[in-house]
Protein backbone atom coordinates (compact mmCIF):
# COMPACT_ATOMS: atom_id res chain seq x y z
CA UNK A 1 0.00 0.00 0.00
CA UNK A 2 2.81 2.45 0.90
CA UNK A 3 4.41 1.82 -2.64
CA UNK A 4 1.27 3.17 -3.79
CA UNK A 5 0.47 6.19 -2.01
CA UNK A 6 4.39 7.79 -1.44
CA UNK A 7 4.74 9.50 -4.55
CA UNK A 8 1.07 11.88 -4.33
CA UNK A 9 2.03 12.24 -0.74
CA UNK A 10 5.48 13.86 -1.67
CA UNK A 11 3.94 15.39 -4.35
CA UNK A 12 1.61 17.14 -1.64
CA UNK A 13 3.83 17.71 0.74
CA UNK A 14 5.94 19.68 -2.23
CA UNK A 15 3.48 21.18 -3.27
CA UNK A 16 1.94 22.66 0.43
CA UNK A 17 5.98 24.08 0.91
CA UNK A 18 6.38 25.54 -2.93
CA UNK A 19 2.90 27.37 -2.09
CA UNK A 20 4.00 28.47 1.23
CA UNK A 21 7.82 29.94 0.05
CA UNK A 22 5.67 31.47 -2.77
CA UNK A 23 3.12 33.49 -0.36
CA UNK A 24 6.56 34.03 2.14
CA UNK A 25 7.51 36.06 -1.01
CA UNK A 26 4.83 37.88 -1.85
CA UNK A 27 4.26 39.04 1.52
CA UNK A 28 7.53 40.32 1.69
CA UNK A 29 7.42 41.92 -2.16
CA UNK A 30 3.85 43.98 -0.34
CA UNK A 31 5.88 44.66 2.94
CA UNK A 32 8.28 46.33 1.62
CA UNK A 33 5.88 48.30 -0.92
CA UNK A 34 3.72 49.24 2.19
CA UNK A 35 6.74 50.59 4.17
CA UNK A 36 7.73 52.53 0.66
CA UNK A 37 4.12 54.24 0.87
CA UNK A 38 4.65 55.88 4.42
CA UNK A 39 7.88 56.66 3.64
CA UNK A 40 9.66 54.40 5.73
CA UNK A 41 11.53 52.49 2.87
CA UNK A 42 13.33 54.12 -0.19
CA UNK A 43 12.83 51.45 -3.40
CA UNK A 44 16.01 51.52 -4.98
CA UNK A 45 14.60 48.76 -7.60
CA UNK A 46 11.01 48.71 -7.74
CA UNK A 47 10.78 46.68 -10.66
CA UNK A 48 12.55 44.00 -8.89
CA UNK A 49 10.01 44.52 -5.73
CA UNK A 50 6.57 43.65 -8.51
CA UNK A 51 8.40 40.94 -9.90
CA UNK A 52 8.99 39.34 -6.52
CA UNK A 53 5.52 39.96 -6.01
CA UNK A 54 4.07 38.98 -9.65
CA UNK A 55 6.57 35.59 -8.74
CA UNK A 56 5.20 35.12 -5.40
CA UNK A 57 1.57 35.20 -6.56
CA UNK A 58 2.09 32.83 -9.62
CA UNK A 59 3.86 30.24 -7.48
CA UNK A 60 1.29 29.90 -4.49
CA UNK A 61 -1.59 29.78 -7.73
CA UNK A 62 1.04 26.64 -9.03
CA UNK A 63 1.08 25.14 -6.07
CA UNK A 64 -3.08 25.21 -5.64
CA UNK A 65 -3.40 23.15 -9.30
CA UNK A 66 -0.23 20.98 -8.07
CA UNK A 67 -1.91 20.50 -4.74
CA UNK A 68 -5.00 19.87 -5.70
CA UNK A 69 -3.60 17.34 -9.02
CA UNK A 70 -1.82 15.34 -6.32
CA UNK A 71 -5.04 14.99 -4.06
CA UNK A 72 -6.89 13.68 -7.34
CA UNK A 73 -4.42 11.26 -8.14
CA UNK A 74 -4.41 10.22 -4.61
CA UNK A 75 -7.62 9.51 -4.18
CA UNK A 76 -7.69 7.37 -7.24
CA UNK A 77 -4.81 5.32 -6.33
CA UNK A 78 -6.72 4.92 -3.17
CA UNK A 79 -9.80 3.20 -4.24
CA UNK A 80 -7.55 1.50 -7.02
CA UNK A 81 -6.37 -0.72 -4.30
CA UNK A 82 -9.78 -0.53 -2.70
CA UNK A 83 -10.72 -2.28 -5.20
CA UNK A 84 -7.98 -4.35 -5.82
CA UNK A 85 -8.25 -4.93 -2.08
CA UNK A 86 -11.79 -6.23 -2.79
CA UNK A 87 -11.15 -8.42 -5.65
CA UNK A 88 -8.75 -9.77 -3.92
CA UNK A 89 -10.80 -10.65 -0.76
CA UNK A 90 -13.82 -12.28 -3.26
CA UNK A 91 -11.06 -14.73 -5.04
CA UNK A 92 -10.12 -16.03 -1.53
CA UNK A 93 -13.63 -16.39 -0.56
CA UNK A 94 -14.28 -18.62 -3.73
CA UNK A 95 -14.92 -22.40 -3.27
CA UNK A 96 -13.15 -22.85 -6.22
CA UNK A 97 -9.46 -22.63 -7.50
CA UNK A 98 -9.10 -18.78 -8.73
CA UNK A 99 -6.35 -17.39 -10.84
CA UNK A 100 -5.40 -14.48 -12.49
CA UNK A 101 -3.21 -14.55 -15.36
CA UNK A 102 -2.10 -11.97 -17.84
CA UNK A 103 -1.56 -12.33 -21.72
CA UNK A 104 1.92 -14.32 -21.11
CA UNK A 105 0.13 -17.02 -19.36
CA UNK A 106 1.92 -15.96 -16.37
CA UNK A 107 0.03 -16.14 -12.68
CA UNK A 108 -0.14 -12.63 -11.04
CA UNK A 109 -2.85 -13.44 -8.27
CA UNK A 110 -3.76 -16.86 -6.76
CA UNK A 111 -6.03 -17.91 -3.91
CA UNK A 112 -5.58 -20.44 -0.86
CA UNK A 113 -8.04 -22.85 -2.72
CA UNK A 114 -5.41 -22.85 -5.59
CA UNK A 115 -2.74 -23.88 -3.40
CA UNK A 116 -4.65 -26.55 -1.63
CA UNK A 117 -5.85 -27.82 -4.63
CA UNK A 118 -2.22 -27.95 -7.07
CA UNK A 119 -0.22 -28.26 -3.99
CA UNK A 120 1.75 -25.18 -4.70
CA UNK A 121 2.64 -22.26 -1.87
CA UNK A 122 1.51 -18.77 -2.92
CA UNK A 123 4.81 -17.42 -3.55
CA UNK A 124 5.78 -20.53 -6.15
CA UNK A 125 2.13 -19.74 -7.89
CA UNK A 126 2.99 -16.12 -8.70
CA UNK A 127 4.95 -15.90 -11.82
CA UNK A 128 4.70 -19.47 -12.90
CA UNK A 129 3.08 -20.54 -16.19
CA UNK A 130 -0.09 -21.02 -16.07
CA UNK A 131 0.55 -24.04 -18.50
CA UNK A 132 2.94 -25.59 -15.72
CA UNK A 133 -0.90 -26.60 -13.87
CA UNK A 134 -1.97 -28.95 -16.92
CA UNK A 135 -0.04 -32.39 -18.06
CA UNK A 136 1.93 -31.96 -20.97
CA UNK A 137 0.03 -33.23 -23.67
CA UNK A 138 -2.18 -30.31 -23.62
CA UNK A 139 0.14 -27.34 -23.12
CA UNK A 140 1.17 -26.64 -26.62
CA UNK A 141 -2.31 -26.72 -27.57
CA UNK A 142 -3.46 -24.63 -24.83
CA UNK A 143 -0.68 -21.60 -25.69
CA UNK A 144 -2.38 -21.71 -29.11
CA UNK A 145 -5.73 -21.46 -27.15
CA UNK A 146 -4.88 -18.65 -24.77
CA UNK A 147 -3.76 -16.35 -28.15
CA UNK A 148 -6.70 -16.60 -29.42
CA UNK A 149 -8.76 -15.82 -26.79
CA UNK A 150 -6.50 -13.06 -25.78
CA UNK A 151 -7.83 -11.71 -29.36
CA UNK A 152 -11.12 -12.34 -28.41
CA UNK A 153 -12.04 -12.35 -24.82
CA UNK A 154 -15.27 -13.27 -23.71
CA UNK A 155 -17.07 -15.18 -20.39
CA UNK A 156 -16.86 -18.85 -21.07
CA UNK A 157 -18.69 -21.10 -18.25
CA UNK A 158 -17.89 -24.18 -17.04
CA UNK A 159 -19.27 -27.84 -18.33
CA UNK A 160 -18.67 -26.72 -22.06
CA UNK A 161 -18.00 -29.98 -23.00
CA UNK A 162 -14.30 -29.79 -22.78
CA UNK A 163 -12.29 -32.87 -21.31
CA UNK A 164 -9.66 -31.08 -18.99
CA UNK A 165 -7.07 -32.28 -16.62
CA UNK A 166 -5.19 -30.58 -13.64
CA UNK A 167 -1.36 -31.37 -12.53
CA UNK A 168 -0.63 -31.10 -9.13
CA UNK A 169 2.96 -30.23 -8.27
CA UNK A 170 3.30 -34.10 -6.63
CA UNK A 171 2.47 -35.53 -10.62
CA UNK A 172 -0.31 -36.59 -10.38
CA UNK A 173 -3.67 -35.49 -12.61
CA UNK A 174 -7.39 -35.04 -11.83
CA UNK A 175 -10.57 -33.70 -13.65
CA UNK A 176 -11.37 -30.33 -13.60
CA UNK A 177 -13.84 -27.47 -15.36
CA UNK A 178 -12.86 -24.16 -16.00
CA UNK A 179 -14.52 -21.64 -16.66
CA UNK A 180 -13.00 -17.93 -17.54
CA UNK A 181 -13.51 -14.31 -17.56
CA UNK A 182 -11.61 -11.19 -19.34
CA UNK A 183 -10.61 -8.85 -16.72
CA UNK A 184 -9.12 -4.81 -17.85
CA UNK A 185 -6.94 -3.29 -15.40
CA UNK A 186 -4.59 -0.76 -15.35
CA UNK A 187 -1.57 -3.04 -16.67
CA UNK A 188 -3.42 -4.39 -19.02
CA UNK A 189 -5.79 -7.12 -19.24
CA UNK A 190 -6.00 -10.13 -17.26
CA UNK A 191 -7.80 -13.19 -17.59
CA UNK A 192 -9.88 -14.87 -14.69
CA UNK A 193 -9.93 -18.65 -14.32
CA UNK A 194 -12.28 -20.79 -11.93
CA UNK A 195 -11.15 -24.06 -11.66
CA UNK A 196 -13.48 -26.74 -10.07
CA UNK A 197 -12.34 -30.27 -9.48
CA UNK A 198 -14.58 -32.51 -10.37
CA UNK A 199 -13.78 -35.59 -9.27
CA UNK A 200 -16.29 -36.40 -7.08
CA UNK A 201 -18.85 -35.47 -9.64
CA UNK A 202 -17.59 -37.67 -11.99
CA UNK A 203 -17.86 -40.57 -9.44
CA UNK A 204 -21.25 -39.73 -8.55
CA UNK A 205 -22.28 -39.56 -12.33
CA UNK A 206 -20.21 -43.04 -12.89
CA UNK A 207 -22.17 -44.58 -9.67
CA UNK A 208 -25.48 -42.85 -10.95
CA UNK A 209 -24.85 -44.95 -14.38
CA UNK A 210 -24.40 -48.22 -12.79
CA UNK A 211 -27.16 -47.80 -10.78
CA UNK A 212 -29.23 -47.00 -13.47
CA UNK A 213 -28.42 -50.11 -15.39
CA UNK A 214 -28.67 -52.32 -12.50
CA UNK A 215 -32.22 -50.98 -12.14
CA UNK A 216 -32.87 -50.82 -15.61
CA UNK A 217 -31.40 -54.68 -15.52
CA UNK A 218 -33.61 -55.43 -12.61
CA UNK A 219 -36.53 -54.10 -14.27
CA UNK A 220 -35.86 -56.69 -17.50
CA UNK A 221 -35.73 -59.37 -15.02
CA UNK A 222 -38.56 -57.96 -13.29
CA UNK A 223 -40.64 -58.34 -16.35
CA UNK A 224 -39.41 -61.46 -18.06
CA UNK A 225 -40.64 -62.94 -14.53
CA UNK A 226 -43.69 -61.40 -14.74
CA UNK A 227 -44.36 -62.97 -18.54
CA UNK A 228 -43.40 -66.38 -17.23
CA UNK A 229 -45.78 -66.51 -14.75
CA UNK A 230 -48.46 -65.10 -16.79
CA UNK A 231 -47.22 -67.92 -19.59
CA UNK A 232 -47.55 -70.62 -16.89
CA UNK A 233 -50.31 -70.10 -15.02
CA UNK A 234 -52.39 -69.68 -18.64
CA UNK A 235 -50.82 -73.21 -19.18
CA UNK A 236 -51.54 -74.58 -16.06
CA UNK A 237 -55.14 -73.19 -15.70
CA UNK A 238 -56.07 -75.97 -18.49
CA UNK A 239 -54.67 -79.24 -17.49
CA UNK A 240 -56.08 -78.25 -14.19
CA UNK A 241 -59.73 -77.82 -15.25
CA UNK A 242 -59.73 -80.96 -16.52
CA UNK A 243 -57.90 -82.61 -13.64
CA UNK A 244 -60.44 -80.96 -11.17
CA UNK A 245 -63.71 -82.00 -13.49
CA UNK A 246 -62.32 -85.51 -13.32
CA UNK A 247 -62.00 -85.11 -9.70
CA UNK A 248 -65.49 -84.37 -9.32
CA UNK A 249 -66.93 -86.63 -11.67
CA UNK A 250 -65.37 -89.61 -9.70
CA UNK A 251 -66.42 -87.84 -6.21
CA UNK A 252 -70.08 -88.88 -8.21
CA UNK A 253 -69.51 -91.56 -8.92
CA UNK A 254 -67.83 -92.89 -5.86
CA UNK A 255 -68.88 -90.38 -3.04
CA UNK A 256 -67.32 -92.24 -0.08
CA UNK A 257 -63.67 -92.64 -1.31
CA UNK A 258 -61.73 -90.12 1.24
CA UNK A 259 -58.68 -90.28 -1.57
CA UNK A 260 -60.85 -87.84 -3.83
CA UNK A 261 -61.20 -85.42 -0.99
CA UNK A 262 -57.88 -84.73 -1.08
CA UNK A 263 -57.72 -84.31 -5.40
CA UNK A 264 -60.52 -81.82 -4.99
CA UNK A 265 -58.85 -80.38 -2.03
CA UNK A 266 -55.39 -79.85 -3.77
CA UNK A 267 -57.17 -78.55 -7.23
CA UNK A 268 -58.78 -76.01 -5.53
CA UNK A 269 -56.06 -74.75 -3.49
CA UNK A 270 -53.96 -74.80 -6.68
CA UNK A 271 -56.64 -73.00 -8.58
CA UNK A 272 -56.80 -70.09 -5.94
CA UNK A 273 -53.13 -69.67 -6.75
CA UNK A 274 -53.02 -70.16 -10.49
CA UNK A 275 -55.95 -67.30 -10.34
CA UNK A 276 -53.58 -64.69 -7.31
CA UNK A 277 -50.70 -65.05 -10.22
CA UNK A 278 -53.08 -64.21 -13.05
CA UNK A 279 -54.32 -61.58 -11.39
CA UNK A 280 -50.83 -59.97 -10.29
CA UNK A 281 -50.02 -60.51 -13.33
CA UNK A 282 -52.80 -58.15 -14.99
CA UNK A 283 -52.40 -56.13 -12.48
CA UNK A 284 -48.57 -55.77 -13.52
CA UNK A 285 -49.67 -55.00 -17.09
CA UNK A 286 -52.43 -52.94 -16.09
CA UNK A 287 -54.50 -54.91 -17.95
CA UNK A 288 -56.82 -55.87 -14.98
CA UNK A 289 -60.59 -54.42 -15.66
CA UNK A 290 -63.17 -53.55 -12.91
CA UNK A 291 -66.72 -53.80 -13.85
CA UNK A 292 -68.47 -52.01 -11.24
CA UNK A 293 -72.27 -51.68 -10.10
CA UNK A 294 -73.56 -50.85 -6.97
CA UNK A 295 -72.56 -53.18 -4.21
CA UNK A 296 -74.00 -54.10 -0.78
CA UNK A 297 -70.82 -54.85 1.48
CA UNK A 298 -73.27 -56.81 4.23
CA UNK A 299 -73.94 -58.98 1.16
CA UNK A 300 -70.29 -59.53 0.06
CA UNK A 301 -69.43 -60.10 3.56
CA UNK A 302 -72.00 -62.69 4.09
CA UNK A 303 -70.88 -64.93 0.85
CA UNK A 304 -66.99 -64.53 2.14
CA UNK A 305 -67.84 -65.51 5.44
CA UNK A 306 -70.06 -68.39 3.79
CA UNK A 307 -66.96 -70.00 2.50
CA UNK A 308 -64.96 -69.64 5.45
CA UNK A 309 -67.36 -71.42 7.46
CA UNK A 310 -65.65 -75.06 8.09
CA UNK A 311 -61.92 -73.49 8.11
CA UNK A 312 -63.53 -71.41 11.27
CA UNK A 313 -65.51 -74.27 12.66
CA UNK A 314 -62.33 -76.26 12.94
CA UNK A 315 -60.21 -73.52 14.76
CA UNK A 316 -63.36 -72.85 17.46
CA UNK A 317 -62.56 -69.12 16.39
CA UNK A 318 -65.36 -66.74 17.01
CA UNK A 319 -66.48 -64.78 14.43
CA UNK A 320 -68.24 -61.44 14.35
CA UNK A 321 -69.78 -59.12 11.66
CA UNK A 322 -70.70 -55.57 12.10
CA UNK A 323 -72.07 -53.56 9.28
CA UNK A 324 -73.13 -50.15 10.38
CA UNK A 325 -76.63 -49.83 9.40
CA UNK A 326 -75.88 -46.14 7.89
CA UNK A 327 -73.51 -47.62 5.45
CA UNK A 328 -74.30 -46.94 2.20
CA UNK A 329 -74.13 -48.81 -1.18
CA UNK A 330 -70.54 -48.45 -3.26
CA UNK A 331 -70.20 -48.37 -6.62
CA UNK A 332 -67.46 -50.75 -7.26
CA UNK A 333 -66.33 -54.58 -8.60
CA UNK A 334 -68.23 -56.95 -6.09
CA UNK A 335 -65.95 -59.78 -6.95
CA UNK A 336 -62.83 -57.96 -6.84
CA UNK A 337 -64.48 -56.36 -3.43
CA UNK A 338 -65.28 -60.11 -2.49
CA UNK A 339 -61.45 -60.91 -3.00
CA UNK A 340 -60.06 -58.15 -1.24
CA UNK A 341 -62.10 -59.38 1.90
CA UNK A 342 -61.79 -62.80 1.25
CA UNK A 343 -57.86 -62.55 1.21
CA UNK A 344 -57.96 -60.33 4.53
CA UNK A 345 -59.95 -63.04 6.09
CA UNK A 346 -57.97 -65.95 4.53
CA UNK A 347 -55.02 -64.34 6.13
CA UNK A 348 -56.73 -64.03 9.42
CA UNK A 349 -58.04 -67.29 9.82
CA UNK A 350 -54.72 -68.24 9.45
CA UNK A 351 -52.62 -66.51 11.95
CA UNK A 352 -55.44 -66.74 14.32
CA UNK A 353 -54.99 -69.92 17.11
CA UNK A 354 -57.46 -72.24 17.77
CA UNK A 355 -60.06 -70.65 20.12
CA UNK A 356 -59.49 -67.52 19.11
CA UNK A 357 -61.50 -64.55 17.51
CA UNK A 358 -61.86 -62.74 14.26
CA UNK A 359 -64.43 -60.03 12.45
CA UNK A 360 -65.15 -57.96 10.04
CA UNK A 361 -66.51 -54.12 11.42
CA UNK A 362 -68.49 -52.14 8.58
CA UNK A 363 -68.42 -48.28 8.88
CA UNK A 364 -69.20 -45.23 6.82
CA UNK A 365 -67.06 -42.15 7.03
CA UNK A 366 -67.42 -38.57 5.02
CA UNK A 367 -67.05 -39.92 1.00
CA UNK A 368 -65.55 -43.21 2.53
CA UNK A 369 -66.63 -46.61 3.41
CA UNK A 370 -63.65 -48.47 6.05
CA UNK A 371 -63.88 -52.33 5.98
CA UNK A 372 -62.06 -53.74 9.31
CA UNK A 373 -60.67 -57.35 9.61
CA UNK A 374 -59.70 -57.80 12.65
CA UNK A 375 -57.58 -61.47 14.71
CA UNK A 376 -56.33 -62.08 17.81
CA UNK A 377 -53.59 -63.84 16.14
CA UNK A 378 -49.75 -63.25 16.96
CA UNK A 379 -49.25 -59.93 15.75
CA UNK A 380 -47.16 -58.31 13.03
CA UNK A 381 -43.26 -56.96 14.48
CA UNK A 382 -43.29 -53.48 12.68
CA UNK A 383 -40.61 -53.55 11.26
CA UNK A 384 -42.33 -56.15 9.03
CA UNK A 385 -45.36 -54.14 8.72
CA UNK A 386 -44.03 -52.57 5.36
CA UNK A 387 -42.91 -55.79 3.96
CA UNK A 388 -46.55 -57.57 4.05
CA UNK A 389 -47.09 -55.25 1.18
CA UNK A 390 -44.81 -57.03 -1.26
CA UNK A 391 -45.07 -59.81 -3.66
CA UNK A 392 -44.20 -63.14 -2.87
CA UNK A 393 -43.48 -62.15 0.83
CA UNK A 394 -44.42 -64.28 3.33
CA UNK A 395 -43.30 -63.66 7.18
CA UNK A 396 -42.60 -66.79 9.26
CA UNK A 397 -45.26 -65.94 12.24
CA UNK A 398 -46.27 -69.08 14.35
CA UNK A 399 -46.73 -71.63 12.25
CA UNK A 400 -48.54 -69.90 9.16
CA UNK A 401 -45.61 -70.40 6.99
CA UNK A 402 -45.75 -73.82 7.16
CA UNK A 403 -48.98 -73.96 5.82
CA UNK A 404 -47.77 -72.78 2.38
CA UNK A 405 -49.46 -69.87 -0.05
CA UNK A 406 -47.72 -67.75 -2.49
CA UNK A 407 -47.05 -64.43 -0.69
CA UNK A 408 -49.72 -62.43 -3.05
CA UNK A 409 -52.86 -62.19 -0.73
CA UNK A 410 -52.08 -58.71 1.02
CA UNK A 411 -50.11 -57.27 -2.91
CA UNK A 412 -53.80 -58.36 -4.16
CA UNK A 413 -55.23 -56.56 -1.67
CA UNK A 414 -53.82 -53.08 -1.90
CA UNK A 415 -53.48 -52.86 -5.44
CA UNK A 416 -57.37 -53.91 -5.66
CA UNK A 417 -57.71 -51.39 -3.23
CA UNK A 418 -56.07 -49.05 -5.13
CA UNK A 419 -57.73 -49.81 -8.16
CA UNK A 420 -60.35 -48.83 -6.87
CA UNK A 421 -59.42 -45.33 -5.50
CA UNK A 422 -59.05 -46.69 -1.84
CA UNK A 423 -56.09 -47.21 0.41
CA UNK A 424 -55.13 -49.81 2.93
CA UNK A 425 -53.66 -49.43 6.64
CA UNK A 426 -52.33 -51.62 8.97
CA UNK A 427 -52.33 -51.74 12.94
CA UNK A 428 -50.39 -54.04 14.80
CA UNK A 429 -48.21 -55.06 17.52
CA UNK A 430 -46.57 -58.80 18.81
CA UNK A 431 -49.44 -60.57 20.95
CA UNK A 432 -52.17 -58.05 20.65
CA UNK A 433 -53.65 -58.76 17.10
CA UNK A 434 -53.60 -57.07 13.61
CA UNK A 435 -56.26 -54.85 12.51
CA UNK A 436 -56.15 -54.45 8.56
CA UNK A 437 -58.68 -51.54 7.30
CA UNK A 438 -59.58 -50.96 3.72
CA UNK A 439 -61.54 -47.33 2.71
CA UNK A 440 -62.78 -47.34 -0.30
CA UNK A 441 -64.88 -44.40 -1.94
CA UNK A 442 -68.44 -44.17 -2.13
CA UNK A 443 -68.57 -42.94 -5.21
CA UNK A 444 -66.42 -44.22 -7.96
CA UNK A 445 -63.51 -40.79 -8.87
CA UNK A 446 -60.04 -41.17 -10.98
CA UNK A 447 -58.69 -44.55 -10.08
CA UNK A 448 -55.20 -44.91 -8.75
CA UNK A 449 -53.26 -46.66 -10.65
CA UNK A 450 -52.16 -50.04 -8.87
CA UNK A 451 -48.37 -50.17 -6.99
CA UNK A 452 -47.33 -53.38 -6.35
CA UNK A 453 -43.70 -53.20 -6.56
Amino acid sequence: MARLIRPEILWIAGSLLWGAICALMSAIGLWIVYQAARGQLHLTRPKAIVILIVLGFAGVILSACFYFVGKRNLELEAREWESEARLRGILEAAPDAMILANRWGQVVVANAQTERMFGYERSELIGMGIEQLMPERFRERHVAQRGRYYAHPHHRTMGMGLDLSGLRKDGTEFPVEVSLSPLERPEGMLVIASIRDITEQLRAMEEIAQRTAELRKSQEVSELKDHFLSSLSHEMKTPLSLIFGYAELLEEKYPQEELLDGILDGSRRLNEHITNMLDYSALVSGTLSLYKTEVNLAEVIESVHASFEEGLCSKRIRFSSEVDPETPAIQADARRIGQVIGELLENAVKFTPECGALGVRVQPEPGMVVIEVWDTGPGIPESEQRRIWEAFTQLDVGNAFRKGGLGLGLTLVKSLSELHGGRVGLASKVGEGSRFCVRLPIEPGTSSEPRIR
